[in-house]
């Protein structure tokens, strides 16, 4: 078997539908970096059903499309067809009729794949068989990589054992008892999980049955308690009853004694509305005597006040003339007076006028005199306090100079005691030594600052590692419990496919499978498992095959025979499994041409049968079956099956309808199991690993922050050293400066006192 032909499209760099032709046994493929050289043997490696992107040089399966470029937009799928010359045989079985082989991939942007092989659709586990034994794989020896010879020289016994098997050609038979195995495995574990499910379902039988017990028993007390009270309503009903008539007898009393009252209620309202009539005539005449009086009584009021008024009046106006006859004599009075006192002095006057002019000049003289007196004492007085206030300052200055004298040596005495206790305080202080210890603590500190600073950098960096590892370890945590929970369910619906599938076959027949087992046809399949359909006729063959599903293929009949007389009971077909005879030799519109990979028994049974596309057309065939000489029918897609003298149409939802879909369903299943637990394991290891590097990062974390609060320790004390350090070097610095002020304030002071005590001294002299 040798490759003929590549035919590639949208598949990474060949974006075009390319053909490489391979005319020989030695083709080389040759150009610049980046022409597409590796992109070859990457879909030879990937029709064969490479899985892993990596192994590929990608990040995912659909990294094998093309993703487009600046000139080209990308496209939504990639496929891959190789085409295999097998004119000498290479392969064996069923393909040994095939004189060439093709098998193809395809892969959208949802990441499925689908394979073909001959044009048919078929699973990735058919693609890897076709290559058992031949060398041939996505990772086989044939394919010679870097490295790949180094390998195998310095592979190991099991490794080496691995490349000679598969040169040998028994890799694919110890494949299918692995399967076998596995299948054996997953078989015993099912049963087991049946035993628990039917443990499971007997519980709740059981539950079940209780609680449909307690169901009719609560429906029989049910019943007596409606019929309890209904008979309870009954009485209640017949107490009302009695109750009404006497409430209606007593009403019927109340009635008639309620009229007679109102009768009397009436009578008793005439009488008060006649008696309000007489009340509003009796009302207005007392309303119009009651007016006259009080305008009577008004007007005497008024009348009163009048009177009153004038009798004030009069008697205000007789005070008024008597105090104004009263005044008029007083003013008489003092008119007399004042004449007789102004004649007296007109007298006086003029006796005294003679006199007058001398003793104004003798008043002159005098003022004069007077004066001049006044004048001389103020002189006097004057030059008397000039001699007096000398006197007493020159004293008074005396003994102010000799006090200041005494104060100005008594403090020249103490400025010279001051000055030399800050000579010899300033002589024993020694701030050198301050400032050497203070620069070793400052270059200590910033020793320690830098060191604290760096282990807050690693731990900030480590830190940060850490919460990006915990967000990854959630989410992985989350992929892995989301592809475990895919996996068991995926798991859980394979086996009740499994189990129903089974029990359709015939499988779960302990006799039959006892019998097959001792004739060592266990391992066979049955048709329904080896015959691929083509989509939308599974329920046509079904239809037609019927119990022929259930057929355990084999190779010989003959060596099943001399076992026949141990099956006691039961039922089971055997076809012999030749691929002499397939679906090309049969008509074109015959069912055979739906099916592939079917025994030639298969192909019989389904070479009579005629396909339609309806009803309508199908009828029309029948038409012509007529002519015919074998007993030939027509089918329908649905399962509408009918001849010239029979029809037939199969619509039981029982254990054994949808055998051929539940058969390829399980297949997809299997394969997305297989993908699954990739990704499950895959997802396992990365949460795995990234969990070993959190752990390691806590750890070292932990660690630094140890040494770090041991450092941050020792840069505390440090720090309180340093400040402490400085603070005596600030205080001895701020002394040694006040000092100096203070020195030369007191030399200043000293000079000023001495200028002070020489200028009191002259002034005392």
């Amino acid at each position: 078997m040798r490759l003929s032909k590549i035919k590639l499209a949208g598949f990474k760099s060949f974006v075009d539908s390319t053909t490489i032709p391979f005319p020989s046994n030695l083709v080389g493929v040759v150009g610049p970096n980046g022409c597409g050289k590796s992109n070859v043997i990457d879909a030879v490696r990937w029709v064969m059903g490479e899985s892993s992107a990596s192994r590929l040089r990608g990040d995912s399966i659909t990294d094998v499309i093309f993703n487009g470029s600046s000139s080209r937009k990308p496209v939504g799928a990639a496929s891959v067809e190789l085409l295999f010359d097998n004119t000498d045989t290479t392969l064996e079985g069923q393909y040994a009729k095939y004189a060439e082989i093709a098998i193809r991939r395809e892969v959208a942007r949802d990441g499925i794949s689908n394979y073909y092989l001959n044009g048919t659709r078929c699973r990735r586990k058919d693609i890897t068989g076709v290559f058992l034994g031949t060398g041939l794989g996505p990772r086989s020896y044939s394919i010679i990589e870097q490295g790949m010879i180094s390998r195998m020289i310095e592979a190991k016994p099991e490794e080496m054992r691995t490349f000679i098997e598969e040169a040998a050609g028994i890799s694919k038979y110890k494949e299918r008892r692995r399967e076998t195995s596995n299948r054996i495995k997953r078989t015993r574990e099912n049963l087991d999980r049946l035993a628990d499910v039917l443990d499971e379902v007997e519980k709740q039988i059981k539950h079940l049955d209780r609680q449909a017990k307690t169901a009719e028993r609560y429906g029989r007390l049910k019943d007596d308690e409606r019929k309890t009270a209904a008979e309870l309503l009954a009485l209640r009903l017949r107490d009302l009853d009695a109750r009404a008539q006497e409430s209606a007898t007593i009403l019927s009393d109340k009635e008639t004694a309620l009229e007679a009252l109102i009768a009397e209620q009436r009578k008793t309202e005439a009488k008060i509305e006649d008696a309000r009539v007489t009340q509003s005539d009796r009302s207005d005449e007392f309303n119009a005597v009651q007016a006259r009086y009080y305008k009577s009584g008004s007007e005497i009021a008024r009348i009163e006040q009048t009177i009153e008024h004038a009798h004030e009046l009069r008697e205000r106006q007789q005070h008024d003339f008597e105090l104004a006859k009263q005044g008029a004599g007083e003013i008489a009075g003092h008119i007399n007076k004042d004449e007789t006192e102004i004649a007296q002095l007109q007298l006086t006057l003029n006796a005294l006028v003679p006199g007058l002019e001398d003793a104004k000049t003798r008043e002159q003289d005098s003022h004069r005199s007077l004066e001049e007196a006044e004048q001389a004492l103020a002189e006097w007085q004057q030059r008397w306090d000039e001699y007096s206030n000398t006197s007493s300052d020159t004293q008074q200055t005396r003994q102010v100079e000799q006090i200041r004298i005494e104060q100005l040596r008594s403090r020249l005495g103490s400025l010279t005691e001051r000055r030399r206790k800050l000579e010899q305080f300033q002589k024993t202080a020694n701030p050198q030594e301050l400032k050497t210890e203070f620069e070793k603590l400052v270059a200590n500190e910033q020793r320690k600052r830098q060191a604290r600073e760096e282990f807050q950098r690693a731990i900030t960096d480590i830190s940060s590692n850490v919460q990006k590892l915990r967000e990854q370890d959630k989410k992985l945590s989350k992929l892995v419990d989301e592809r475990r929970a895919a996996l068991l369910a995926a798991q859980a619906k394979y086996a009740s496919l499994e189990a129903v599938q089974k029990a359709a076959l015939g499988e779960s027949d302990e006799s039959i499978q006892g019998w097959l087992e001792s004739s060592g046809l266990k391992s066979k399949s049955r048709v329904a498992q080896a015959i691929e359909v083509e989509e939308g006729w599974q329920t046509a063959v079904e239809t037609v095959l019927g119990d022929y599903l259930q057929a355990v293929c084999i190779t010989d009949v003959a060596s099943a025979t001399s076992s026949l007389s141990s099956l006691k009971n039961g039922n089971v077909t055997l076809l012999v499994d030749d691929a002499s005879l397939d679906a090309d030799m049969s008509g074109r519109d015959s069912l055979a041409t739906k099916v592939s990979n079917a025994p030639a028994a298969v192909f019989e049974i389904l070479r009579t049968v005629r396909i339609a596309n309806s009803l309508n057309e199908a009828l029309a065939i029948r038409e012509r079956l007529g002519g015919e000489t074998d007993d030939g029918s027509v089918i329908t897609a649905d399962g509408v099956w009918l001849s010239r003298s029979w029809l037939r149409v199969c619509r039981d939802e029982d254990s054994q309808s949808g055998v051929l879909s539940r058969e390829h369903t399980m297949r997809r299943l299997k394969d997305d199991i297989r993908e699954i637990q990739a990704r499950s394991d895959s997802a396992a290891k990365l949460l795995k690993d990234g969990r070993l590097r959190l752990r390691q990062l806590e750890e070292r974390r932990e660690k630094l922050q140890i040494d770090a609060n041991a450092l941050l320790d020792e840069y505390s004390e440090v720090k309180t050293k340093l400040d402490t350090a400085r603070y005596r070097m600030d205080q001895a610095n701020a002394r040694q400066e006040a000092i100096s002020e203070e020195n030369s304030d007191i030399e200043k002071e000293q000079f000023t006192a001495e200028e002070q005590t020489r200028t009191s001294q002259l002034q005392f002299e």
